[in-house]
């Protein structure tokens, strides 16, 4: 996905319970894994693993599915 508005968009609260995440970032995969809490991982790895034939390292890239 590409955010094609302000970063100030993004807003992960919505004041009706304790947020799970309290603050984001862009991280490449690998990142992303390695950041995950134990418990979470072995899912964090699997999105990775099934999404990675569309990512392209943070380089523009068009989508290669036929769905799109």
């Amino acid at each position: 996905m590409r955010l094609t508005k302000d970063e100030s968009e993004i807003n992960l609260a919505t004041g009706e319970a304790e947020p799970e995440f309290a603050e984001w970032k862009w991280a490449n995969p690998e990142e992303v894994i390695e950041q995950a809490v134990d418990y979470k991982r072995p899912t964090y790895e699997t999105v990775m693993r099934t999404f990675r034939p569309y990512l392209d390292d943070g380089k523009a890239a068009k989508c290669k599915s036929t769905k799109w």
